[in-house]
């Protein structure tokens, strides 16, 4: 059975699908069950940029209508510009990224529209139907027909898509809806029985019911139903308790003195140390330039270890339920997937074009009050002297020493303007700095960083580039969507 785009028509899907967060992986089964909820991955896709295109071909297919033929000619587009190598052959590739992606987004959004409670009250059922597949699994078509109440046990292993190119669905239905067209209401679902299926890679051994393929035991999107009720809680009592006790505001404050933009697992990290840094610098004409901008888009920061940058540690879970309330997050597998890395050993920081947050690799004994401004302007016009005599550092101040969580701290930061100016060229192409020519968004990042920490070096080795920032400053702070651009 072809699939079209035309199955989903409302946005439930779409904004299922939104919420997920880009995962390099190297395999398929790198990403199990209910994780899926939280992360978008195309298997051995292990660079954020390839990533990000792949989700935006999928977004439009659900948002646009675009086809598995237009899907397929994005497909290609996109493995030409990334230099792609992947496994299997491009016909089958292209259509189970597709179809399995759009199908789970349908039959998350399916999954949203069922958890209301005036449709339940209306068909507190649940209808399974085979998908008239030219090649019927016998336990999914042996399952055709079976009628069960919404919150039965049995949906939560054998909710549709069962198995890759599944077709089958999942409808409500009131009892005598089911009783007019010949369906029996159960008061338990099937028992098939199981199978174990051990994980080539890792020798982990699942228990997985009969008739379903491994990693499709359970029920897109209920993850974050599931939370949000308790979640929702959560937010409000840490609302009462920040009102009753609210942060003191640092002299010339970069953020609002309502906002907490900083989590840190790091005695010597926080806010205001953050802040007495930026406080310090003999020139504060950047800082109040950004204000605007983390106004309009209040961007935050966590500042953790990279054992709590693996999403495969305990340190990681240990963290999640705090990272959640801290960023406003329902999905606690979504809020794990947002900050987490499967190398935090290559990485001093990241950000996402679809989170307004910055990661910063931290150690235990780092500490703020180390930090000399002194030192960071050092560091910023060295860089503009060697650059000048025609050499070139790799990046950007001494990101090793704790004032190099300063520099990467913006250096992220640089990132999230960027996408809010839609991803934009630079009009300069020169570099001072051989990370910042790697491509047009390392080259955003890393010149935002000595024209925020010093905007007087920069004036007097580049002032084209201090002009080019305070213009798209303002172009940022008005801006409304997000993008990496191409």
């Amino acid at each position: 059975m072809a699939i079209t785009t035309t199955q989903l028509p409302f946005d439930q899907a779409i904004r299922f699908f939104r919420q997920k967060v880009p995962i390099p992986t190297d395999a398929w089964n790198d990403l199990w069950q209910e994780q899926h909820d939280a992360g978008f991955m195309v298997a051995g896709a292990m660079h954020a940029d390839i990533l990000g295109d792949f989700a935006e071909a999928i977004d439009k297919a659900l948002s646009e209508g675009t086809t598995l033929a237009e899907f397929r000619d994005d497909f290609d587009n996109i493995v030409e510009r990334h230099g792609w190598g992947y496994n299997g052959g491009r016909d089958w590739r292209t259509r189970i990224i597709y179809q399995t992606n759009i199908r789970q987004a349908y039959n998350a959004g399916r999954e949203a529209q069922f958890a209301d409670p005036v449709l339940r009250k209306s068909r507190p059922f649940a209808l399974y139907k085979h998908g008239d597949s030219e090649n019927p699994r016998p336990h999914h078509l042996a399952w055709d027909g079976t009628v069960l109440p919404h919150d039965d046990s049995w949906w939560n292993t054998h909710t549709p898509m069962n198995g890759w190119g599944c077709t089958c669905k999942k409808f409500a239905i009131s009892e005598d809806e089911a009783k007019a067209r010949g369906f029996t209401i159960s008061d338990h679902g099937p028992d098939d029985g199981t199978y174990e299926w051990i994980d080539p890679r890792t020798g982990e051994v699942h228990d997985i019911p009969n008739g379903i393929d491994p990693g499709f035991a359970y029920s897109p999107g209920k993850t974050r139903l599931s939370q949000l009720n308790e979640h929702l809680s959560q937010k409000k009592k840490a609302l009462k308790k920040r009102l009753k006790q609210p942060a003191s505001k640092p002299p010339n404050s970069l953020w609002p003195e309502d906002e907490n933009p900083v989590f840190s697992t790091a005695k010597g990290v926080d806010r205001h140390g953050l802040e007495k840094v930026l406080e310090a610098l003999p020139d504060q004409t950047s800082v109040n330039k950004l204000k605007p901008f983390l106004k309009a888009h209040p961007v935050k920061a966590l500042f953790i270890k990279a054992t709590e940058m693996n999403f495969k540690t305990k340190a990681a879970y240990r963290i999640t339920e705090q990272v959640a309330q801290f960023i406003g997050e329902s999905d606690h597998l979504a809020t794990l997937a947002s900050f987490t890395t499967r190398h935090p050993g290559r990485t001093l920081g990241f950000t996402r074009v679809n989170r307004d947050l910055v990661m910063v690799k931290v150690q235990s004994n780092s500490n703020f009050k180390n930090v000399a401004v002194a030192d960071v302007l050092d560091d910023i016009e060295n860089d503009f002297k060697q650059h000048k005599q025609g050499q070139r550092n790799f990046t950007f101040g001494d990101k090793e020493s704790d004032r190099g969580k300063v520099f990467t701290w913006a250096h992220e930061l640089g990132h999230q303007l960027h996408y809010y100016s839609e991803g934009v060229k630079p009009p300069i192409t020169d570099s001072i700095t051989t990370y910042g020519g790697t491509n047009h968004l390392e080259w955003h990042a890393e010149h935002f960083v000595p024209w925020l920490l010093h905007r007087k070096a920069m004036e007097q080795w580049r002032p084209d580039m201090v002009k080019y920032f305070d213009d798209l400053v303002g172009k940022a702070t008005k801006s409304t969507t997000k993008s990496r651009g191409m």
